[in-house]
């Protein structure tokens, strides 16, 4: 299918309004309604397999089964000359294959479709950096809507559920569109698609509020009341219900409005109703006043798996945003423990595509910041023109990092309070933990509020995190918040809000409780695994108590996975693919990245996550989607066969590393190639992403890294420069015996087989160490060595290095005539290579 909406194709067919299908400007002719419908039935997602059960149902469902079959053998014959009249006889047709016990249309043939088209701008609106190539993908998808799906098919059954899926999906698009030209100031047109969105659904209260927050800044206090009373009677006559809680506090806020009110449009996907949180929710409100008056403050919220942490975080941004703040949020996985800085990355990305006031920091913190963000490196090097020696081993290049991923954030913080926030950091590489152990230090005087979330298990085995813990408990401005279980009645409380099941409350929820013991996601995904059994149709009338001991097969699970599995079992084949892969991928993904993996058609893959996301087991957020807890991606991931498992990695590996190169997804390649037994390939990538974190202070995991690739290999010329790179980072850590114990063997290789252009390198590596261990006052002989088996190989690169190693030994000894005649040496050997970098080093 051609996405390009100028490309010429052969085949053209609009399913969203009235149906219309062309060839090279000519509409089709059908032969009979049945043909057309068939040929709508397997367009509803080109490439499903649509059993042939399923289509004699849909079509012929009054007929005896033969006759119906032998009907749908000649209308798929005309079906294949309409759309290729001249076609010879018994060819394959190009568009309508058959496969199985069923047909497909062939999703890799020459057509367009208007749904495909839509997906298409959806996906490239999701995974925009900017909000302004946001709007036009989605107006440009708003075009493709012409009506409902097969409007002129009012009455067609298997028109049905896709139709009110692309109404929800039409409505969606508007609530993106409305609250995007709101946060662009186009407040009027933002009001105009909140109005067609509530033609739609009447009791949409995100529409509601968004009249609300646009009629405000607009001066129309009035105006914005008056939608809140719409709200409010809307509500009763469609549902039956009273507004949300977010729906009258911003009611009270506009009433109690003084001067010029602050527009923050921020609806976020909540999934389940909060409740029972109300001391943490005032002692958050507390901190963040506290922040807003210049008094940086730093949060821990802590808890067990499953405890709503996340909720918490999720009502946390919204009051936030309310009160000004800017919210700017990231998460750590597992997966990304092998990636230095990936959360810190994730943040700073989100500041430096919300304006150009970043473009202001000085062109020391420039320079410093586009180690970690290529997308800085322009800005950097014309506000500098200078690039700093990347063999430098001075220990504060690592704080000067700190400093300006610091300045960032306050530089921001000028504009806006910040909120940043960073969950699951006993998942934080040792990097990224130093880093926000050091920017908790700093913050106190500057309007940021500092959130991060970890499970308190962590702590017991984590060493990194334990003293940052540690330390960060000694700071005033410093707040540990422990999540305990739900009570009882809170627990009552939230079955009642989630399923309206107040007769029978007490008595469910409190077998729910006692079976949960008050874990909020054990609660809601027992919930969901009985609502997806349809055993609260009959609720009312059930004996929980007697259901649980008598039949094993319906009673709760003692354990999450058992529930998870269970809500697994039931899910459609491409659904549980979708989460399979997700899985493997370990990380959030945009949809492009979603479909390049899965290599499913666009409208297939688009229907499965939304129905996963309606089944609450993904969210999307921010451009990607996650799973809805990660205690989910992990029982669906340990589900999976280990010759499955190693399968999707292989294909994971094979398909990012078709896309566009970058330092920092050297690590993610080595992860997926290793757990897809693909050695060499892991290997080549465990190498570069050890030496990105050297050249990005990360140490500790460049030792990771290398250690990887050692055990990958027994190829000598690898292993020595695993061996180099393991040893200069254990050089960075100070670690120098370590370091000196492992260069050493690198040397023994290389002299056992007469490598003498590696010798000379583990040589300097050698030199360094000791130079380093003895603060440049001594480890003379070693840098004397290596300066020899550089002449000898005559690798002047590493001879330039040698010599300026010396000439700080000779200096620092007090041999300053030896060292004036080694640095005009120097000179004379990095002006010859016409390196930047060691010509301004030697000067």
């Amino acid at each position: 299918m051609k996405d390009n909406l100028i490309e010429p194709v052969t085949l053209h067919i609009r399913m969203l309004g009235q149906f219309q299908a062309w060839r090279q400007q000519e509409n089709l002719t059908w032969p009979t309604h049945k043909s057309k419908a068939l040929f709508q039935i397997l367009l509803i997602e080109p490439g499903r397999l649509v059993p042939t059960d399923q289509l004699l149902e849909y079509l012929w469902p009054a007929l005896p089964p033969r006759k119906a079959l032998n009907n749908l053998w000649v209308t798929i014959s005309q079906l294949r000359r309409v759309l290729q009249p001249n076609s010879p006889p018994r060819a394959r047709s190009a568009y309508i294959h058959k496969q199985g016990e069923g047909y497909r249309f062939n999703s890799e043939s020459d057509y367009w479709l208007d749904g495909d088209a839509f997906a298409t701008h959806l996906a490239v609106a999701q995974s925009a950096t900017d909000l302004t190539t946001s709007i036009k993908a989605w107006e440009a998808a708003l075009i493709l809507y012409r009506g409902d799906y097969l409007e002129d098919e009012p009455y067609a059954e298997w028109a049905q559920i896709p139709r009110i899926k692309w109404r929800r999906r039409y409505e969606q698009l508007l609530v993106n569109l409305a609250q995007a030209h709101g946060r662009n100031g186009r407040f009027q047109q933002a009001i105009t698609y909140s109005r067609e969105i509530l033609t739609l659904d009447n009791a949409n209260e995100t529409a509601y509020r968004l009249l609300m927050h646009c009629h405000t800044a607009l001066g129309e206090r009035a105006t914005a009341l008056q939608v809140y009373n719409e709200a409010v009677q809307a509500l009763q006559d469609e549902i039956g219900v009273d507004p949300m809680p977010e729906t009258d506090e911003l009611a009270r806020q506009i009433q109690q409005l003084e001067g010029e009110w602050k527009l923050e449009i921020t609806e976020s996907p909540v999934s389940h109703p909060f409740v029972g949180r109300g001391k943490e929710m005032n002692k958050i409100a507390h901190l963040l006043t506290l922040t807003a008056a210049d008094q940086g403050r730093v949060t821990m919220i802590a808890g067990e798996p499953g405890i709503g942490k996340s909720r918490l975080i999720q009502e946390m941004t919204i009051l936030a945003s309310r009160q000004g703040f800017q919210p700017l949020s990231a998460h750590c996985s597992q997966v990304e423990q092998t990636m230095p800085y990936q959360p810190l990355i994730d943040l700073a990305r989100q500041v430096i595509t919300c304006d150009d006031h970043w473009q202001q920091l000085a062109p020391v913190w420039l320079r410093e910041l586009a180690v970690l963000a290529p997308e800085i490196d322009e800005v950097a090097a014309s506000a500098t023109g200078v690039v700093p020696p990347s063999d430098d081993l001075d220990e504060s290049q690592q704080v000067r990092l700190f400093q300006a991923i610091f300045n960032l954030f306050a530089n921001q913080a000028e504009r806006h309070k910040l909120l940043l926030v960073v969950e699951d950091i006993h998942w934080a590489d040792p990097a990224t933990l130093l880093c926000l152990h050091y920017l908790s230090r700093h913050i106190v005087r500057v309007p940021i509020a500092l959130f991060f979330s970890l499970r308190r298990e962590n702590l017991s085995t984590d060493v990194d995190l334990n003293a940052m813990l540690h330390s960060l408990r000694r700071e005033a401005h410093f707040t540990y918040l422990s999540l305990e279980r739900l009570t009882e009645a809170d627990t009552t409380t939230l079955l009642t809000q989630m399923t309206g099941t107040a007769p029978f409350a007490d008595r469910l929820g409190h077998w729910l409780h006692q079976e949960t013991d008050g874990n909020p996601f054990f609660f809601i995904s027992v919930l969901q695994s009985l609502q997806e059994e349809g055993l609260l149709d009959y609720a009312a009338e059930t004996d929980w108590q007697a259901l649980a001991r008598t039949d094993p097969i319906l009673a709760l699970p003692d354990a999450i996975q058992d529930s998870v599995l269970s809500r697994l079992q039931r899910l459609p084949q491409v659904e549980r693919e979708v989460l399979d892969w997700m899985a493997a991928y370990g990380r959030g993904l945009d949809f492009s990245t979603l479909q390049a993996i899965s290599h499913q058609p666009k409208m297939t893959l688009l229907n499965a996550v939304e129905q996963l996301g309606e089944r609450q087991l993904l969210v999307e957020t921010t451009g990607q989607y996650e799973f809805d807890h990660n205690k989910i991606r992990e029982v669906v991931y340990y589900d999976l066969s280990t010759a499955r498992r190693g399968l999707y990695h292989r294909q994971i590996a094979e398909t990012l590393e078709l896309l566009p190169p970058s330092p920092d997804k050297a690590s993610i390649l080595a992860y997926h190639f290793e757990r897809g037994e693909e050695n060499e390939k892991a290997l080549t990538y465990w190498m570069q992403a050890g030496n990105h974190a050297l050249d990005t202070y990360a140490y500790q995991q460049a030792t990771q890294h290398y250690e990887r690739a050692l055990a990958l290999t027994d190829q000598p010329s690898a292993q020595m420069d695993a061996y180099l790179g393991l040893g200069r980072a254990f050089t960075l850590l100070d670690d120098h015996k370590t370091a000196a114990a492992i260069i050493r063997r690198g040397l023994q290789l290389a002299e056992r087989h007469g490598n003498d252009a590696r010798r000379a390198r583990l040589l300097y590596a050698l030199a360094q160490n000791a130079s380093r261990q003895h603060r440049r006052d001594g480890g003379k002989p070693e840098v004397e060595a290596a300066l020899h088996a550089a002449e000898q190989v005559g690798d002047d690169y590493h001879l330039a290095l040698s010599l300026l190693l010396l000439t700080e030994v000779q200096e620092s000894s007090g041999d300053l005539s030896n060292a004036l005649k080694t640095a005009t040496r120097a000179q004379i050997v990095c002006n010859n290579l016409n390196d930047n970098q060691l010509e301004a080093r030697a000067l």
